[in-house]
């Protein structure tokens, strides 16, 4: 009769524990560019600093059918420096599944950011056939191990920021674009107006005596300043 077998010992399980994720916050939000030389480019940036002294927020919308170069802000909203990270799949589109969308291809780098530190990318230009509401969107990959991106965006009519809802490492915002008829609709208004207004002059005071007395304004300007700096008049 054979000796009974002592029961084997069963091996100990090792756990292993993986390493905690980090989150890192970013801020993405989005730069529409009209092309053209210093003074067209300026035009926006003073229409801007207008509505901020007007509290009615830094508005600026692209307009169909017209090139725009489109970038992006990046800002390190978080309390750490955060790694490096690639930027692609861009896209500026309709909302809804199926709707017209432009994809940029190519892949873009941003390296490390201090907190509250901006870098600026550019994508590339553009123009569009669709109006309304689209939808602007990215993939944000950090090029750090257990590591991900958390986006945020930036509500341009009153400067509140908030997380941009999208999925870990991507970012998406809601953006206008403007109607090019209802822009060619605005400016005939805006010079009927000014027609309307110079017709009014004419008639109240005369225009020839209202550019006369303009000028007497300007030259006792002159008179004045020069006299200030010690010139005779």
């Amino acid at each position: 009769m054979a000796a009974p077998t002592p029961p084997l010992h069963a091996p100990v399980a090792t756990v292993v524990t993986a390493p905690p994720q980090v989150e890192y916050q970013l801020l993405v939000v989005p730069i529409f560019e009209p092309p053209g030389g210093v003074l067209r480019r300026a035009y926006p940036w003073i229409r801007r600093s207008i509505r901020q002294v007007l509290k009615r927020g830094a508005l600026e919308f692209p307009v169909q059918n017209r090139p725009f170069r489109l970038g992006l802000d990046v800002t390190n909203v978080g309390s750490q420096v955060s790694p490096p990270c690639r930027v692609r799949s861009v896209q500026v589109g309709k909302a809804e599944p199926g709707g017209f969308r432009t994809l940029f291809l190519e892949e873009f780098q941003i390296q490390n950011l201090n907190p509250r530190q901006t870098t600026r990318l550019w994508i590339g230009s553009m123009t569009t056939p669709i109006e309304g509401v689209v939808w602007v969107n990215a993939e944000v990959t950090p090029q750090a191990p257990n590591a991900y991106i958390k986006s945020f965006q930036k509500d341009q009519g009153t400067g509140e920021i908030e997380a941009s809802g999208s999925v870990v490492n991507g970012w998406g915002v809601g953006w206008f674009i403007q109607p090019r008829l209802e822009l060619q609709q605005a400016r005939t208004n805006n010079l009927i107006a000014l027609l309307t207004l110079l017709l009014v002059l004419e008639a109240v005071v005369g225009l020839k005596n209202m550019v006369v007395g303009l000028l007497h304004l300007l030259q006792g300007i002159l008179l004045w300043a020069a006299r200030l700096v010690g010139a005779s008049p």
